[in-house]
């Protein structure tokens, strides 16, 4: 049975309120973590820049980050235990440090690009915001829909992760955690740089 032009314009209608609403506890959660400190400063110019426009607003971001973490043998997500996290460039000693508070599982060192999750008004403005992220070179990018929402998941391509212990014992040498960290911090600066571009372009 086809649907009348009524019925489809109140269902339109419904999809902008709650789209709406939903915005409006989105950006209420977002200021109430800037106001702990709990915030990436380093990419709320873009998170500002989207949720300006009717058609977007964030749900999750992260500038990218460097990261110490301890996990199962399993890697579950349930088991990963943060040691350390860095949102800029990280110095050898600030590493060994968390790498001191290993206690068991696997060790992990990684490099993390920048994430952002974007909430669209329909269909059309998620291809529009997709080819944006496009040109400003986040090809590992994509639309899905997630409990009846529109999402463009924004993500980096310059991440790793390195395993560097097991069962309480670290596997990597000072040199090797040097050259580790030193290629991380290249690709920070590297991330960084595609932020700010993509925040010009947005």
């Amino acid at each position: 049975m086809e649907i009348s032009l009524r019925a489809a314009l109140t269902l339109r209608r419904n999809d902008l309120l709650m789209f709406e609403k939903d915005k409006d506890i989105a950006l209420s959660k977002l200021l109430k973590a800037r106001d702990k400190g709990e915030a990436d400063a380093l990419v709320s110019n873009l998170v500002d820049a989207i949720n300006e426009s009717d058609s977007y607003y964030t749900t999750s971001s992260c500038s990218g980050r460097i990261v110490v973490a301890q996990a199962d043998v399993l890697n579950k997500k349930s088991s990963f235990s943060f040691l350390g996290k860095w949102h800029d460039a990280v110095v050898v000693s600030d590493v060994k440090d968390a790498i001191g508070r290993y206690e068991g599982g696997v060790l992990w060192f990684k490099f993390e690009p920048m994430i952002l999750h974007v909430c669209c008004k329909d269909i059309d403005s998620a291809s529009r915001f997709l080819e944006t992220v496009y040109r400003g070179g986040f090809k590992r990018s994509g639309v899905y829909q997630l409990k009846g929402k529109i999402m463009v998941e924004v993500h980096g391509t310059s991440g790793f992760s390195v395993p560097a212990g097991s069962s309480g014992e670290v596997f990597v040498s000072s040199e090797y955690l040097e050259f580790l960290v030193g290629l991380a911090n290249m690709k920070m600066e590297g991330n960084l740089e595609k932020l700010k571009m993509l925040e010009k372009i947005v």
